[in-house]
């Protein structure tokens, strides 16, 4: 039998207030999408929101929902955005791993939180594969369409990164 999971808790004992992890993640895809239609960054956004709460498909976030204890629940995404997609998913993974922190810094320390290097390298707990058949990633994931300045690549980068944290 499939395990159901949930995004977030109710009062409900039977748990019929309970807000499913799928239809969390596909919801907040939704609304990233328009947002960033105004930055031609839909499907960026999209797989934000698909991927930041990648992390509660497993048996400890589960166990956290009935008052265990916290779960680091954003790495889980970072992680599949980076391995997924290795150039552009590293921009993701700030995106995924800062949405509850704010955006770490790549490998310097600035404000004595993790960087995005660290959460990387984190062992988090293991994904249930439901989430496969549950979330539908893009095979290949494609830039905005805006023109490149000259020597301003890395700002460019870095303002994409904080117009999609911000959908």
């Amino acid at each position: 039998m499939k395990t159901i999971y949930y995004a977030h808790s109710g009062k409900c004992a039977d748990k019929s207030d309970w807000q499913r992890l799928e239809d969390h993640l596909t919801r907040v895809a939704a609304e990233a999408i328009k947002s960033a239609k105004y930055f031609d960054a839909e499907t960026l956004a999209e797989t934000c929101g698909l991927l930041h709460d990648l992390g509660k498909y497993t048996q400890e976030f589960a166990r956290r929902l009935e008052g265990g204890k916290r779960v680091d629940h954003a790495t889980a995404g970072a992680k599949v955005a980076k391995d997924k997609w290795p150039r552009l998913g590293k921009l993701l993974a700030y995106v995924v791993a800062g949405h509850h922190a704010g955006l770490a810094n790549g490998v310097d320390y600035g404000d004595r939180r993790a960087t995005l290097k660290e959460r990387l390298e984190r062992t988090v707990p293991l994904l249930d594969d439901v989430w496969k058949e549950e979330i539908a990633l893009p095979e290949q994931l494609p830039l905005p369409a805006f023109t490149p300045v000259e020597n301003m690549q890395g700002f460019q980068a870095a303002f994409l990164v904080r117009m999609l944290l911000s959908v």
